[in-house]
């Protein structure tokens, strides 16, 4: 739904078996580990985590440093959990 709004999207994830095989145009698909962004610092105005904190919570430091990293200084993070798991871990 992103792609609706931005100019540009771009999404990673770890693997690549969760990827649509078909995504809109101003959509770029990477697989990369979050902990270890080869994007420069500073790329992004918002960077959004949907749904994946469960399996990513033990390295959560290290993910949100590098989020923190990639964010432009006026940027915004925002991580969003509509799964039970996901937010019984985030209230922990």
């Amino acid at each position: 739904s992103a792609a609706s709004y931005a100019h540009n999207v771009a999404c990673i994830d770890i693997e690549t078996h969760r990827v649509p095989v078909q995504l809109p145009s101003n959509v770029c698909f990477s697989k990369m580990d979050a902990g270890n962004m080869s994007y420069p610092d500073h790329s992004f105005d918002t960077v959004i985590m949907y749904n994946a904190f469960a399996h990513v919570h033990d390295q959560w430091s290290f993910i949100e440093k590098e989020c923190l990293r990639v964010l432009k200084p006026t940027g915004h993070l925002y991580v969003i959990s509509t799964w039970s798991l996901d937010i019984s871990l985030m209230k922990q």
